[in-house]
């Protein structure tokens, strides 16, 4: 999956591109990573539920099952959380084909995986944060207080709001940004927050031209 920071940072982008209630918005983008842990480690709702896998043989996210349910009849004034959730979701979809591409160029297997990929993909974050203290979308992540959640019954009322407040707390730290990965840096991460957010912008553009979805306005 991809960081919480890159999907700030595809928020803070897009939210240029459409009509959106900002605060809506980035909250929706980060809103599927809200499951609740349980004590044997497991998330409640699992991410098969949250992240849309409902191809059960390859257990991919389908974004766009998501994307029919939800905003082909929404309402006005929940279509800035969808299209977020949305957005999220075709972002890790990609994420996921991007690094195992990566995977297999660069033999990452020699390396501890999981560990080390979030490592470097934390280091690139906080290099980022570090050059862009102002970035618009964390300035709202920063003072997110309150946050009732109605628009999706899978998970409580107070679920996304509590995963709002530990995203800010994982990046609101003194840590100080190390040398870069060779494999996964701030010229990959880039690289591959273009690229999704061009794929973002033409799939929602295509959905806005079927006249039954709500879709988002589109401001250029």
């Amino acid at each position: 999956m991809a960081s919480w920071f890159v999907h700030l940072r595809i928020a803070d982008i897009l939210a240029d591109d459409f009509d959106v209630d900002l605060t809506e918005f980035v909250i929706g983008n980060l809103a599927p990573d809200s499951g609740e842990i349980l004590k044997d480690s497991k998330y409640q709702p699992p991410s098969n539920v949250t992240h849309w896998k409902t191809d059960q043989e390859n257990r991919l996210i389908q974004p766009d099952n998501f994307y029919k349910t939800y905003l082909t009849s929404c309402k006005k004034d929940s279509r800035s959380f969808y299209l977020g959730y949305y957005s999220h979701l075709i972002t890790d979809y990609f994420w996921h084909e991007e690094l195992i591409k990566l995977y297999k160029e660069n033999n990452w297997e020699r390396h501890n995986n999981r560990h080390s990929i979030y490592s470097w993909n934390y280091n690139v974050d906080m290099i980022f944060l570090r050059q862009h203290p102002k970035m618009r979308a964390y300035n709202i992540l920063k003072n997110i207080s309150d946050f009732k959640n109605t628009y999706l019954d899978y998970f409580s009322q107070d679920a996304i709001i509590k995963k709002i407040k530990d995203i800010y707390m994982v990046y609101n730290t003194d840590y100080t940004p190390t040398e870069e990965n060779e494999y996964l840096n701030s010229e990959t991460i880039d690289l591959f927050i273009n690229k999704t957010v061009d794929i973002i912008r033409r799939k929602i553009r295509a959905f806005n031209d079927d006249s039954s979805a709500c879709g988002a306005q589109v401001m250029r």
